[in-house]
């Protein structure tokens, strides 16, 4: 059985090609919570939080680099809660899934684009 994992990924993505190949490259490893297709428009992050709650694992796909704000507070409440968060970068053969060890503010004033910045393992 695959391990559940939330997809987390902007707003600016959702509907485009890049979002249905990066779920397909998910989606051959675990059971993808995709909140664009899953769970839709909500009024507060509580239903999305609630959701990474609700899998094993989470998957951020960054925009140049940057993480909106709703992604932002989906990957710090994974980390407080102890899931282990992903990030999915392109590479020459594809995709690549690197480990999140934080999360930090770039830009506070920026929710939809570049809020937020990985700090990933290398």
């Amino acid at each position: 059985m695959k391990i559940k994992a939330y997809y987390a990924h902007s707003k600016l993505i959702y509907g485009t090609r890049r979002e249905i190949s990066e779920r397909a490259f998910i989606s051959r490893r675990y059971q993808v919570l995709c909140p664009n297709r899953d769970i839709g428009e909500r009024g507060s992050m509580e239903p999305y939080l609630q959701a990474v709650a609700s899998c094993q694992t989470v998957i951020v796909s960054e925009v140049d680099g940057y993480v909106g704000r709703g992604v932002f507070e989906e990957i710090k409440h994974a980390l407080k809660i102890g899931h282990p968060v992903l990030a999915l970068r392109a590479s020459a053969r594809g995709f690549t899934l690197l480990s999140v060890r934080s999360v930090a503010v770039v830009d506070s004033q920026d929710w939809r684009y570049r809020f937020g910045k990985l700090q990933v393992a290398r």
